[in-house]
């Protein structure tokens, strides 16, 4: 019980739980970033793309959206292109809907959700339905409220993955010319190969997983455009 109490106050000291009851926790944390902020998408430490995310906050919802393109080749033969691009509109702190398009090497494949009173009303890239719970959160790391859940909805294949977030390291990067502490998470569970990367404001500053070819993925911060 120490351990969960330390790692908790470890949240709430740094930003990345609130310890306030805030009308709209999504609002707030969208505030903290520029409308548009940018990130380097490396396999093996050499650039393949780039990790976008754009924050559209209104009065009642906030809409955002994320984007990754990769190209590179695998084994240096065969070529990969993949694009994904995820629009998510939120009221009230819960997710109203979500629409995913994945294109790898022009193959497209879909993702939908649609909120359907407490619960999420899925359909996944083969077209089969399912209800999910409406409080779910998804896998696009900008909201360090993930750190706390034990299960979201995964956005690369329209299901619920089990977390348990475990703080793993603490790094110093240089960021827009500046020293910035950060500190990776993995997320654990069904997401064990991912490693969330935040500042001591909560901003996500990038990830680091293993593909399915067993090559190293980096996503990390470049900048922000207001």
């Amino acid at each position: 019980m120490r351990a969960l109490s330390v790692f908790l106050s470890f949240f709430i000291v740094s930003g990345l739980i609130s310890a306030d009851t805030h009308a709209s926790l999504l609002l707030e944390k969208a505030g903290g970033y520029s409308p548009i902020v940018n990130y380097d998408v490396y396999r093996n430490d050499k650039p393949v793309g780039e990790y976008r995310i754009n924050f559209e906050p209104s009065e009642e919802l906030l809409k955002v959206v994320v984007e990754m393109q990769i190209e590179t080749k695998i084994f240096g033969l065969f070529s990969y292109d993949y694009n994904y691009r995820a629009q998510e509109v939120w009221r009230d702190d819960q997710l109203e809907s979500l629409g995913v398009t994945m294109l790898t090497n022009g193959d497209e494949e879909q993702i939908q959700a649609r909120r359907q009173g407490d619960l999420l009303e899925v359909v996944d890239q083969k077209g089969r339905e399912r209800l999910l719970p409406g409080s779910l959160l998804t896998t696009h790391h900008w909201f360090d409220r993930i750190l706390t859940q034990s299960e979201v909805l995964n956005t690369l294949n329209g299901r619920t993955s089990a977390i348990a977030v475990q703080l793993e390291a603490e790094q110093v990067w240089t960021i827009d010319g500046a020293l910035v502490p950060v500190t990776g998470f993995r997320l654990g569970g069904e997401l064990d190969n991912t490693l969330s990367w935040y500042d001591q404001s909560g901003i996500w500053r990038g990830m680091t997983f293993k593909a399915k070819d067993g090559s190293t993925i980096d996503v990390r911060w470049r900048g922000a455009q207001r």
